[in-house]
C-alpha cells in the first residue's frame, strides 16, 4: 500500500508529522494517518479530492477510574 505523504508540517508547533507507528512514544488514537513528532497532534487525510491533511479529534477520553464508573 502506498501511503500519501504530507508537504505540511504541525498547525500547532511546526513539527514534523510522521505515521503512528514510527512515533511511539505518542499514542495516536485510531484512525490517525500521521503524527507530529513535536508535540503530539494526531492528523487524518480528508476524503475530500484531493485529500487534504486536518486535525483528528478524539473521541472523549475513557475514564481513568473516577466516580462516572459503573460498579
Amino acid at each position: 500500500m502506498t501511503r500519501l505523504s504530507p508537504d505540511e508540517t504541525c498547525n500547532a508547533c511546526g513539527g514534523v508529522l510522521v505515521p503512528p507507528e514510527l512515533a511511539p512514544d505518542f499514542r495516536a488514537p485510531k484512525g490517525a494517518d500521521y503524527v507530529c513528532l513535536k508535540c503530539g497532534r494526531p492528523y487524518r487525510w480528508t476524503k475530500e479530492n484531493p485529500p487534504t491533511l486536518t486535525v483528528l479529534v478524539a473521541a472523549e477520553r475513557q475514564s481513568d477510574g473516577g466516580d462516572d464508573d459503573v460498579r
